[in-house]
């Protein structure tokens, strides 16, 4: 009787062993998380420009922004190598004058092609709306989606909200919230 008790330990350490392995040799790396991002992108021009790697627990998952001259993605990798999110963005394009100076993506002051802009104090209550009890994290402001934008991250709890907002209607344009740990 003792010796079957100890059969059955010995299998269910040996399958507990063998299974703890496989999920440890079946978690994707970040250099084959790059790999299925770039082929998930399709072309060979595209270079990532950002990659973050979050741990939860035991499993990893990989988060990059690519870019090619014409578009902008996000691709999100679990721990498996399984493609998770991936968002596509057309990148505007600007013409390029040396006589004027029409695209200062800098000066927060510029103003849309209809001469309307909101200002940034206005674009960070907006966002705050959706958090009353968060606070401005930082703003910047970029032209995006062929407009300018102001960016702006607020923090509530701990959770980190970014808001792309138009400048010219104060539409929130995109979203995004990643939880953040101290």
């Amino acid at each position: 009787m003792k010796k079957g008790i100890l059969a059955v330990i010995i299998i269910v350490i040996i399958v507990f062993i063998a299974g703890a392995g496989a999920f440890f040799f079946l978690q994707t790396d970040l250099n084959k998380a790059r790999q299925i991002a770039l082929e998930q992108v399709g072309d060979d021009q595209a270079k990532i420009v950002e990659e973050k790697v979050e741990k939860d627990f035991l499993l990893s998952e990989y988060e990059f922004t690519i870019q090619t001259d014409t578009e902008k993605f996000e691709v999100q990798i679990s721990g498996f190598g399984q493609v998770s999110s991936f968002e596509t963005e057309t990148l505007p394009s600007y013409p390029q004058n040396n006589q004027t100076n029409d695209f200062c993506p800098n000066n927060s002051q510029t103003a849309n092609t209809d001469g309307s802009n909101i200002g940034l104090e206005k674009a960070q209550q907006i966002a705050l709306q959706q958090h009353p009890n968060g606070s401005v994290k930082g703003t910047d402001t970029d032209h995006e989606y062929g407009k300018l934008i102001y960016e702006i991250e607020v923090i509530e709890d701990q959770t980190e909200y970014d808001y792309t907002i138009d400048a010219a209607t104060g539409e929130i344009l995109h979203t995004k919230q990643e939880s953040i740990y101290d």
